[in-house]
């Protein structure tokens, strides 16, 4: 199991048996965790797993963006917080395509190839999808299927949710990180 630092409050955990893992443990540590009142997720065993080759992504991208002059370390924490860092408690990166519309991650994805083809190369799996015109929920599912019928009840909650991040975030306040007169240590 691998769980996420500082573990008493982070819900997620990565399940990762070993190939010669028994299914009888594997289900064991599924039952730990879920009692443990925390979200399991069964991976495959492979180097990074999968939180960390996320958020190593995204640290690489960052730092690409600060060594390039585009944005400031504060810049870039506000807009990763203050954006799709807001959606992510809610949805995970393949629902939030789907919502967006994968016809325009296609387009974002063919405009950053113009600077990066090789940081931005436009997944497979995407365009599989889209040649099949299948756009997300538009389309009732790209990476992920939902019935048509119940997009309403998606973006109720979706709204729902997304007041009450934007009401918990109003309650708590900035974090020290992002008190006037705090800069950047680089």
């Amino acid at each position: 199991m691998h769980f996420s630092n500082p573990a008493p409050f982070v819900p997620g955990v990565e399940i990762i048996p070993h190939p010669t893992t028994a299914e009888a443990a594997i289900v064991a540590a599924e039952e730990l965790v879920a009692g443990s009142g925390k979200i399991g997720a069964r991976v495959k065993d492979a180097t990074g797993f999968v939180l960390n080759r996320l958020q190593y992504a995204l640290f690489h991208e960052a730092t690409q963006l600060v060594d390039e002059g585009i944005a400031t370390p504060e810049d870039i924490d506000a807009i990763v917080r203050s954006t799709f860092g807001f959606r992510l408690p809610f949805f995970g990166p393949f629902a939030i395509a789907d919502m967006a519309g994968l016809d325009v991650y296609g387009y974002g994805y063919a405009s950053l190839q113009g600077d990066f083809p090789e940081r931005f190369a436009t997944p497979q799996v995407l365009t599989d999808l889209l040649d099949r015109g299948r756009f997300g929920t538009k389309t009732g599912g790209g990476f992920r299927a939902i019935d048509p019928e119940r997009i309403p009840e998606l973006v109720a909650y979706r709204n729902r949710a997304y007041a009450k991040m934007k009401d918990l975030l109003d309650e708590l306040g900035p974090s020290p990180f992002d008190e006037p007169g705090e800069g950047s240590r680089i």
